[in-house]
């Protein structure tokens, strides 16, 4: 089976941008929001928020990758791994010919607040390997995209231009975005300007590929619908994507990862922090 990404990349931008605008409609109304998940810890649970607009935004993406490929597997925040009508299955996306990774909306506990920082987050993957993908922060407008060439190059864009590898700048010279916190992440926060915690690691790594900010670090607990999009973005700009132990990092569709994304030099020059941030947890 052999994917377009050219079509595909407009087929994720198209999507995003619809569930964008149902995100921007009923931003201020989110309707039912509950805690995710089983816990004896209350408190954690409720930091995991799902609201009614993430189910709806998730079933309208899904009804449109069922239009393009019915047979295709998705693997979804809200629904887990499922067949574009919802049906449960036991594929396994790594070696799937066709896989569709979804956060419907990225930042939902910014959403539930009245934080106008969130977004919508589509990729389709083939084999485990990046096809294309788009995310939309529909508050502001953006797009960000990407496409993989046959070649193994890919590239990025921004409101459909393409994206180039930022000037290079010191670490001290710019924003690090972190997820997660805790007094382990003090060295690493002092090598930067100033620091930023953003709730959405899918905007953070796509502002790392356009140069907004000079590395984002996240110790753990990413699930592949958090950077199905926003790695290969910054892999396409020629930026370094490593675990948060700075070792190579393999895209794994299953399970959770830390990571540490940004451009070659700054890549090198915070690993061994961000590493030891990870550590000590």
């Amino acid at each position: 089976m052999t994917i377009d990404p050219r079509t595909r990349r407009a087929d994720c931008e198209r999507i995003a941008r619809e569930a964008g605008a149902l995100l921007r409609s009923r931003f201020g109304d989110p309707g039912e929001v509950l805690g995710k998940g089983e816990t004896a810890d209350e408190i954690a649970r409720m930091g995991d928020l799902v609201t009614e607009v993430d189910g709806l935004a998730e079933a309208l993406i899904l009804g449109r990758i069922a239009e393009l490929s019915a047979d295709a597997v998705v693997l979804a925040e809200e629904g887990g791994l499922t067949t574009p009508d919802g049906s449960r299955t036991d594929a396994d996306p790594a070696t799937a010919a066709e896989v569709w990774l979804i956060d419907p909306l990225d930042g939902t506990v910014n959403f539930a607040h009245g934080v106008p920082h969130f977004c919508t987050s589509i990729a389709c993957w083939s084999n485990g390997e990046p096809v294309a993908g788009a995310v939309v922060d529909p508050m502001v407008g953006e797009l960000f995209s990407f496409e993989r060439h046959p070649d193994g190059s890919a590239t990025a864009f921004h409101d459909g231009v393409e994206v180039e590898l930022p000037d290079v700048r010191e670490s001290h010279q710019t924003m690090l975005y972190v997820g997660g916190g805790g007094a382990s992440l003090i060295p690493l926060i002092r090598a930067f300007r100033s620091w930023r915690r953003m709730g959405s690691a899918t905007l953070a790594l796509c502002w790392v590929g356009v140069g907004r900010c000079g590395a984002y670090v996240q110790p753990g607990l990413l699930n592949p619908w958090d950077w199905g999009v926003g790695a290969p973005f910054v892999q396409a700009v020629g930026g370094i994507v490593t675990d948060s132990g700075g070792l190579d990092w393999a895209a794994k569709l299953s399970g959770t990862t830390g990571m540490v994304a940004a451009p070659p030099r700054i890549h090198a020059a915070i690993a061994d922090l961000a590493a030891a941030a990870s550590a000590s947890g």
